[in-house]
């Protein structure tokens, strides 16, 4: 497989992986607007949505690499939180503090990536 053509599939699986984020995320706006959830149930809703994007893009980026799919994984998942910090950095308009959510999220997000990787055919 050409690099190119990856390279291409990889930005088109970070892009669904964004596509499902914001479905996941109408559908949780509208569940909080119906049920008054608590904070700490939107709060693993979020991590939810975090984890199954980042699983999907990295079980399509897994399946399409072959080798080392883990990797392509763990790929997806670091671009899509990449990409997350650079939009929450761009909407915030200020730098941001490396805390403990910011390592949380990254691990979330690498993780989910891997895992879905791993499990990819």
């Amino acid at each position: 497989m050409e690099n190119k053509d990856l390279n291409l599939h990889l930005l088109k699986y970070l892009l669904i992986s964004y596509v499902i984020t914001a479905m996941l995320l109408i559908s949780m706006s509208f569940l909080l607007y119906w049920f008054d959830l608590s904070p700490g149930v939107v709060s693993v809703g979020i991590i939810a949505v975090y984890v199954i994007s980042c699983l999907v893009s990295g079980m399509l980026a897994g399946s399409r690499a072959g080798h080392h799919r883990f990797l392509f994984g763990l790929l997806m998942g670091l671009a899509y939180f990449l990409l997350l910090t650079l939009i929450s950095m761009i909407v915030d308009g200020s730098a941001f503090e490396i805390d403990r959510q910011f390592l949380t999220v990254l691990c979330l997000c690498s993780g989910g990536g891997m895992l879905g990787g791993m499990i990819s055919k």
